[in-house]
């Protein structure tokens, strides 16, 4: 009998970087290197490191880079307990291709969904 059950994929990754040096890389996720503490949540049915959208959480100041392809990265924030996208950030905005959060972000930050260009 076969099923048709999808391969197993890591879908979600909690990243932690405290007392660390510079930037770490997480190689079970490549291409992810982060400082600070991130939440990095695919938006469809496939892995963190090939989906077409990707939600980053951050929980500390730090940066986040995904060494791949972009489209745009849309930012939210919270505003009456709901979420709402205040802008949109080009592919070729971010400083190295990496989100950037300081610790006066955190109040207004709630997170950033990257659009890919992996379709």
């Amino acid at each position: 009998m076969t099923t048709n059950r999808p391969s197993p994929r890591l879908t979600a990754l909690a990243l932690r970087a405290d007392g660390a040096a510079g930037p770490v890389a997480y190689p079970a996720a490549e291409p992810v290197a982060f400082t600070g503490r991130w939440a990095v949540i695919a938006q469809d049915d496939r892995a963190v490191s090939d989906s077409g959208e990707a939600a980053c959480v951050p929980f500390a100041a730090g940066e986040l880079r995904l060494d791949r392809p972009f489209a745009r990265v849309r930012v939210f924030a919270a505003a009456g307990g709901r979420l709402k996208p205040v802008r949109a950030i080009a592919a070729g905005d971010p400083p190295e291709g990496k989100l950037v959060v300081t610790e006066a972000d955190l109040a207004t930050v709630a997170g950033f969904v990257i659009e890919t260009d992996a379709g």
